[in-house]
């Protein structure tokens, strides 16, 4: 449960991490030459702004607007591939480094809290460590010149010089293009035609296309979109164009974008809600609500008995159940959530919210009543039911707070929204927080991947600073290659239990990895906990019922009041000529007083109905009128154990028997019940009852037929002790599995987001990963086996556990039990010495898969081999054990793999289903798909003024120089490259080469000659 792993380190683990955000940015893999080369395409990108953003454009919009100035390309089958995707990336580092853009600095009274500040501090210490070193782009600059030129001189800005650059980083397609490589030395000169391709014109070319980019909002507590296009608090983005304008910043390709409603307030896949508390309170009044009203309400029933009806009976129940649900919890969930939005907050659905907390939430707490689907009210008798109510209203109260933070957003204007303190924890939504720290996890993870790359050009493989570097004095493309390979197999341990809590609440998992976890899994994680307390309660409520009707305590006995009784009078039951043990007699209370003992209970019991029908029958011609309807006027019961006594009976000399039911006969007298107590018959007991004939006929029937039965019964019944001790074991167990279930699940998902960002996992050209893609439907499963499989598994286990106890204490079963473990302990023994032998033996003769001394070996393993064969199915009956205890324990845990993969029946879906999950979300949160997602929005917003063809290609070329270990993702577009048209191209760089050595060789001679004359003078 460590959830500690080995993953790459350097830039191999920052391929990896391309290589995943390349297979979840990918839409379909039924292209496997497209789904190999880690290509996203057109589609790619209009699904994603869709289901990220709710944008929509299609395909040759994308074409056309986003790839033309970021991808490189205007061609109908243009993509971007993984050295592309890092060029977009870099973007907002280029700007800091060139000192185009800086960063906004905040200061303490920016912040809630002096822990906010100081985690932001924290952060930023860490960003700036790992920033771009101001010579970076002049460093990567001298790359390029001695790749290509063998010099670090700066030279003059020509056709020759890029046709040169591009040559040598295999870019052969655009040697040809004139045209682009005509807006490069344009873009990056200025205009200046002597310009030399140094370090302020690489610096022009990297950044001037992109200047719109706002870097200062990296900072800022914002959404990616708002930064973008600006927050419309009026709501009417939500649905329909968004306009550009020439005072938008729109020029040349900038197109109307719709954005489409989608309910943002139950978008639980890209997450555009507003806080992650309103969610968690809706899914738990939900599950609250289904098993409290909804649950309890009536179904479909057979009225007949045939096979066919209860088929159908159970097709309906089940049919009905579903739409039940289905129907229920959209109208539930979809109101509650009203308000809960990070794209602004309008009133109308505000109150409508509110509305549905008062009809969902408080009116069943208070008001009693059956509707078409549920049953609602609180029975108060029952203790537990009526403590969770409390429970239930407690969670209406908080989330009736929440909407009211919400409706004073929608009406307070932003200047007077609190910023600072406690109150703005309450006023910020959290996801909007969230989202702003993904900024701060792409720019640190970016920094990073530059800093990775930047370590391998260095000479000294030790140094991890910007700040220390050396000039170049020679190329570093090969040392780079070099330590790329060296550093391929290293490895470095990353995850565990304590780590993935610690980061989790200090706030690292978001600052620092940018790892989203989203709201639906944080609730149910939070319903798992609340369930743990839950299991707890219940157990201890159930156990408690159990054993205090297994073991009453016993009535109190009144010493003030009894009753007399003739025996010769009474009426006594037989079954099949056996006295049943009672007897219905006409009693006399002593005293007035006495009848206060006495409260009427419900006739519907099978004893009071038999009673009833006796009395009636016996005592109807014992008096002068009829008595058919005896029972009319009310049956009675002591609420103490009240005795009859038998008539002429003395302190010595008595018989006496409790009395159960009565009936009335007026004032002191009544017909009786007598001879049982609670549901225990034959209780007649003293000196004189063998002298009346029927009460000696129950007692010598009590004798003849139940006495051995009891006391055998009396033998097996366990000791109250023990019933205690094996509730307080079990229900101590499912307390704790219940609460390490939900424990482990935040340390697993951040340890398995690592493991596939790290490549540990495999994803792109995994076939695996494939299946990742289909059915995302059945992502809606995984709240429902969190919550559920938290109380299945405790119970199961705490039943294991309760078995096992109660037959260890239980005395009839006490004597196998031990037995068994005796058995246990010995053959553990034996195993142990066994073990120690083989280790001994083992360690003289084996060394790896060969032997030392192959004559005592083959004998060794001969006795072992006759010694496993009898003691095998010992083993398997323990494996069987074995397994069935991790079942239980691991029935709720779906976010690890049980059974083994390729087995021949996949029985086990959720994990695979848990981790499609997780996919979904980082599909739409990773931190480098943010900054991709805001560079596609500000393509589309500014169109041709935002990014164009020369800036990309000159961050490629950026790319190239830094990371050559990337190009073997470089897609190439060679289909109609003009091969003799590059081969003169690059005859004519030779030749011009030539000619120019020439002429300084003439030159060289021609000052040799001078100096020879000069030395002839002087001599």
């Amino acid at each position: 449960m460590s959830f500690a792993f080995d993953k790459p380190i350097g830039a191999v683990a920052d391929v990896k991490e391309l290589e995943y955000i390349a297979a979840l940015h990918q839409t379909s893999d039924d292209d496997d030459e497209d789904f190999l080369n880690a290509s996203i395409e057109a589609r790619d990108v209009k699904h994603f702004l869709m289901s990220r953003y709710s944008v929509e454009v299609d395909k040759e919009q994308v074409r056309q607007v986003i790839f033309n100035g970021l991808g490189g390309g205007d061609g109908t089958d243009e993509c971007i591939d993984i050295v592309e995707l890092v060029s977009i990336l870099i973007i907002p580092s280029l700007l800091k480094a060139s000192g185009k853009q800086d960063r906004e600095v905040k200061e303490a009274k920016d912040f809630d809290s002096k822990k906010s500040y100081e985690k932001y501090l924290e952060v930023q210490k860490e960003i700036h460590e790992l920033s771009p070193s101001p010579t970076l782009i002049s460093d990567v600059l001298k790359i390029i010149l001695i790749d290509t030129t063998d010099s670090d001189e700066y030279p003059k800005l020509s056709r020759s010089l890029l046709e040169k650059v591009f040559a040598w980083y295999g870019e052969m397609s655009l040697i040809t293009d004139d045209d682009l490589i005509d807006e490069m030395i344009e873009l990056a000169s200025g205009g200046n035609p002597d310009a030399l391709f140094d370090v302020e014109s690489f610096s022009r070319a990297l950044t001037n296309d992109v200047l719109k980019y706002p870097v200062q909002n990296e900072s800022k507590i914002s959404t990616h979109y708002d930064d973008v296009f600006g927050n419309n608090d009026s709501g009417d983005e939500d649905i329909g164009k968004i306009s550009f304008t020439e005072e938008d910043g729109v020029t040349k390709k900038g197109i109307d974008v719709k954005r489409i409603f989608t309910f943002p307030h139950i978008d639980f896949l890209a997450e555009r809600l507003g806080s992650v508390s309103h969610t968690f309170l809706v899914w738990l009044c939900f599950v609250y609500s289904y098993l409290t009203y909804v649950s309890t309400a009536s179904v479909f029933s057979c009225s007949s008995d045939s096979f066919g009806c209860k088929i159908a009976s159970s097709i309906i129940s089940w049919i009905m159940t579903g739409l039940t649900l289905v129907i229920f919890g959209m109208i539930f969930i979809s109101i509650l959530s009203l308000g809960n939005s990070n794209e602004g907050f309008h009133i109308f659905e505000i109150l409508l919210g509110m509305v549905g907390i008062g009809l969902f939430l408080f009116t069943p707490l208070f008001v009693d009543a059956d509707i078409f689907f549920a049953k609602i009210g609180v029975d108060s008798s029952d203790k537990f039911t009526y403590a969770w109510s409390w429970f239930a209203f407690s969670i209406a109260v908080l989330l009736s707070v929440l909407q009211v933070r919400n409706l004073l957003l929608a009406i307070l204007p932003k200047n007077k929204v609190p910023s600072r303190g406690i109150l703005a924890k309450l006023f910020i939504p959290s996801n909007i927080k969230k989202e702003s720290q993904l900024k701060s996890a792409a720019t640190l993870k970016v920094n990073k991947m530059l800093a990775n790359a930047y370590d391998l050009h260095c000479e000294d493989e030790d140094t991890k600073s910007f700040q220390v570097r050396k000039s170049r004095i020679s190329s570093t493309n090969e040392r780079s290659l070099l330590n790329f390979t060296k550093i391929s197999d290293k490895t470095e341990s990353q995850g565990g239990f304590i780590w993935g809590w610690k980061t989790f609440f200090s706030g690292d998992i978001m600052h620092k990895e940018g790892i989203w976890i989203h709201s639906r899994i944080r609730a149910g994680n939070g319903i798992q906990f609340i369930f743990a307390i839950f299991a707890l309660s219940i157990g201890i409520y159930v156990f408690t019922n159990l054993i205090d009707s297994l073991y009453p305590d016993p009535s109190p006995m009144s010493e003030d009041c009894f009753a007399l009784f003739d025996p010769d009078s009474c009426f006594y039951p037989k079954a099949d000529d056996l006295y049943t043990g009672v007897g219905i007699c006409q009693v006399q209370l002593t005293s007035v007083d006495c009848l206060d003992l006495f409260q009427q209970v419900p006739t519907g019991s099978p004893i009071a109905a038999s009673f009833c029908l006796s009395a009636d029958n016996h005592f109807s011609n014992t008096f002068n009128t009829t008595y058919s309807g005896l029972c009319n006027g009310g049956i009675y019961k002591a609420t103490e154990i009240v005795n009859a006594l038998a008539n002429n009976s003395t302190a010595e000399d008595y018989c006496i028997s409790p009395m159960d039911l009565c009936v009335s006969l007026g004032g002191i007298e009544g017909i009786c019940l007598i001879g049982i107590n609670g549901v225990t018959p034959f209780q007649f007991e003293g000196t004189t009852c063998p002298q009346y004939v029927d009460i000696n006929g129950i007692q010598e029937t009590y004798r003849e037929t139940l006495y051995l039965v009891e006391q055998q019964q009396e033998e097996l019944m366990p000791e109250k002790w023990m019933v205690y001790f094996t509730a307080s074991i079990s229900v101590s167990v499912c307390f704790v599995v219940a609460m390490a279930n939900a424990l482990v699940y935040i340390p697993s998902i951040i340890s398995t987001i690592l493991q596939f960002r790290s490549g540990v996992i495999p994803s792109l050209r995994s076939k695996t990963f494939k299946t990742f893609r289909k059915d995302l439907h059945d992502v809606t499963f995984v709240l429902g086996a969190m919550i559920w499989g938290v109380l299945i598994s405790s119970a199961l286990v705490a039943i294991i556990i309760a078995g096992v106890v109660f037959l260890l204490v239980w005395q009839a079963t006490r004597s196998i039990v031990t037995r068994i473990f005796s058995l246990v302990i010995g053959v553990a023994v034996t195993v142990a010495l066994k073990m120690l032998l083989v280790k001994i033996f083992g360690k003289f003769t084996y060394t790896g898969f060969y032997r030392k001394r192959p004559l005592t070996a083959n004998l060794f393993s001969l006795a072992l081999e006759c010694w496993h064969l009898g003691i095998t199915s010992l083993s398997v009956v323990i494996r069987l054990v074995k397994l069935i205890v991790s079942v239980g324990i691991y029935v709720g845990r779906i976010d690890t793999i049980v059974l083994a993969e390729g087995l021949l029946l996949n029985l086990d879906n959720f994990p695979i289903i848990f981790r499609k999950d997780l996919l979904a979300a980082e599909a739409h949160r990773h931190p480098y798909l943010e900054r991709l997602g805001m560079m596609y929005l500000m393509k589309l917003r500014f169109g041709d003024e935002f990014g164009s063809r020369a800036g990309s290609t000159w961050r490629l070329l950026f790319t190239f120089a830094l990371m050559p270990w990337l190009r073997k993702y470089r897609i190439a577009d060679d289909e109609d490259l003009d091969e003799k048209k590059i081969i003169d191209k690059l005859t004519n760089h030779r030749t011009d080469q030539n000619s120019d050595e020439n002429k300084l060789k003439e030159k060289i001679k021609f000052l040799e000659g001078k100096i020879c004359e000069l030395e002839a003078m002087n001599s």
